[in-house]
Formats: C-alpha cells, structure tokens, sequence
C-alpha cells in the first residue's frame, strides 16, 4: 500500500473538518432548543433581544448570548452552557441521591434514636 503525499493528507482532512462543521451547524438548532429548555428548568433567566438569546445564570453571575442561527461564536457559547448546565444538574442529582439517603437512614432509627438526635 503507497503512502499518502502530504496534499492527499491535507485534502482528507479538509473534507473531514468540512463534514464536521456541516453536522455541528445542522445540530445547532436542536442543541440550542434543548439547551434553552434545561437552562431555564434550573432557574435561569432567559431573554430574546434582537433575534438574540440571552441566558443568564444568577448564581455564577454570567450571560450566555446565542444567536438562532449558527456562528462559531454562538456554537462557544452554547458549548459553555451546556458544560454550566450539566454540571449544575449533576450537583443537583448529587444533592437529591445524598437527601434521599438522609432520609432513609433516619427512617431506620428507632424512635428513642430520632428523641437522643433531636430529628
């Protein structure tokens, strides 16, 4: 098998990056929908100003501004909120795994235990 020149690498990769940027601007659209929907689920403020999005996180003190239409800029900035997104939904899931088990171990305790805690 003949290896590749250095221009038949090139052209490669230009094609995969092409594909690639083809798919990410095709899935901007839905990304930023089911983005728009989980930010706001969290309690974020969410304003549309000149065809622009603006979603503000108060707890972190930051504004994440999406266009509708796909921009390399608008594609950082939904990378960044959705990365803001996940990790509060994990601290989320994380604080209701540790409640439930809270609840469940002063379940077990017998009343005399719940009296000496003061639960």
């Amino acid at each position: 098998m003949a290896r590749k020149t250095r221009a038949q690498l090139a052209e490669e990769r230009e094609a995969r990056q092409a594909i690639f940027e083809l798919e990410t601007r095709s899935m901007y659209p839905t990304k930023l929908m089911n983005i728009l929907e989980r930010a706001t689920a969290l309690g974020h403020e969410l304003t549309v100003k000149d065809s622009l999005f603006y979603v503000t996180d108060f707890g972190f003190k930051d504004v994440y501004v999406l266009p509708l239409e796909y921009t390399l800029e608008g594609q950082n900035s939904l990378e960044q909120l959705t990365c803001s997104v996940e990790g509060q939904e994990m601290a989320r899931l994380e604080e209701e795994r540790r409640s439930s088990l809270r609840e469940a171990a002063l379940n077990k305790l017998t009343k005399e235990e719940r009296e000496l805690l003061g639960v």
